[in-house]
């Protein structure tokens, strides 16, 4: 009568599923995060950056004439 083989678990089927789908929805979220957190920016013509909105008033946001 031949052996029953022991059944391979759920996690050693299917390891490499499982880390691609939690390296895309990791990714996913850091690039959601970082655009939904995004503030808007000026140029400093001085600077020649970008910066803040919250900190416009401590650099040149027109051009220098």
């Amino acid at each position: 009568m031949p052996q029953k083989q022991p059944e391979k678990s759920f996690l050693s089927k299917n390891k490499i599923t499982i880390f691609a789908l939690s390296f895309i929805l990791y990714f996913g979220f850091l690039m959601f995060d970082g655009v939904s957190n995004a503030e808007e920016t000026v140029y400093c013509y001085e600077c020649k950056a970008y910066f803040p909105i919250s900190q416009a008033a401590a650099h040149k946001t027109e051009p220098i004439e």
